[in-house]
């Protein structure tokens, strides 16, 4: 399967602490079923939070909810629920761990709709802040 799609708007807003991300996605995809278009919508909220090291807090908690849409009957696909904890050992570093919980219209029994999650993530290029962004 290909998935050629626009990249992810992201819409991002900081309201104190909590990061709050939206993200829209159009997917133009080749399956073994021929073409078809997918749209996706995710918010996602996480709090950072903890005593500050190095000037970033060690731990958050995030909360996201995705929705799949097509073009064409059933439109409305997939939803997927997720939480998760997460530690910063480092500025650049992130462990989590999580549950994700799918639903899929066209899955008839429970085998695919419960995940744990667990994940190492790391930031190769991060931008230096600047003097106004300090």
């Amino acid at each position: 399967m290909t998935n050629l799609g626009f990249g992810p708007a992201n819409y991002e807003s900081i309201d104190r602490q909590a990061k709050i991300e939206q993200r829209y996605r159009a997917e133009f995809r080749f399956t073994s079923n021929g073409y078809r278009n997918r749209f996706r919508y995710r918010l996602s909220i996480a709090y950072p939070f903890g005593k500050a090291k190095d000037k970033y807090q060690p731990y958050q908690i995030s909360l996201s909810d995705e929705l799949f849409f097509s073009d064409n009957a059933p439109f409305f696909e997939r939803n997927r629920f997720a939480f998760s904890f997460g530690y910063k050992p480092s500025r650049t570093i992130m462990l989590q761990a999580g549950y994700l919980h799918q639903f899929d219209y066209k899955i008839d029994n429970e085998i695919g709709r419960d995940f744990l999650q667990i994940t190492f993530s790391t930031e190769l290029f991060r931008k230096q802040p600047t003097a106004t962004t300090k």
